[in-house]
């Protein structure tokens, strides 16, 4: 039986070091969803996007369940920039993510919109994709949304489910509302 995205990312961390786990979110952040359909396969990308957003949600650090060792891939600084960050794809006016905001937290996240392949070819249909966390100044909960579509658009499609199970996650949990404002944003065009 062939191991997920999620238990060979933990495996990894488990057996390599720090520089093999911090190229390994490089490469997959860097595009490795282009460079799996240029060799003709489409990796298991959806919870590995995921983990890299809630490492980024736990101030730059991975804490695998099979080991209960937290290891920093990133430092706490840069963590909270990616965070600001992405907090403009959900609250600049014209952004993709503006479907995923929810009333009184700061949400931050990320878009996406693949090509499916299979046997080196692309096929009919894309994946739309929004990976975000909540709250954004003090996160709590990451999730991740992925769904084939035959238009892609992560922001019109995930956008929402993710808004609404969030909006649950928070309520059911009883996450208080963001206490800070949202940063400003000034985007150049």
């Amino acid at each position: 039986m062939p191991e997920s995205s999620v238990d060979g990312f933990q495996a990894s961390v488990t057996r390599c070091g720090v520089k093999d786990v911090t190229r390994r979110l490089v490469g997959l952040v860097g595009g490795l969803r282009s460079r799996a359909a240029k060799a003709g396969e489409v990796p298991k990308t959806d919870t590995s996007t995921t983990r890299i957003k809630a490492t980024v949600a736990a101030d730059g650090t991975v804490t695998p369940t099979d080991a209960p060792v937290t290891r920093r891939v990133l430092s706490s600084h840069n963590a909270a920039a990616l965070r600001q960050m992405l907090e403009a794809v959900v609250t600049v006016p014209g952004a993709t993510g503006l479907s995923a905001a929810i009333t009184g937290y700061r949400v931050a996240g990320k878009t996406g919109t693949g090509k499916v392949v299979r046997a080196g070819h692309y096929q009919p249909g894309e994946v739309a994709s929004f990976v975000g966390m909540a709250p954004a100044d003090a996160p709590r909960y990451v999730i991740g949304v992925f769904a084939y579509t035959p238009g892609g658009n992560g922001g019109l499609v995930a956008g929402p489910a993710f808004r609404d199970m969030m909006t649950f996650t928070l309520g059911h949990y009883a996450v208080p509302p963001t206490g800070t404002k949202r940063p400003k944003f000034h985007v150049y065009p």
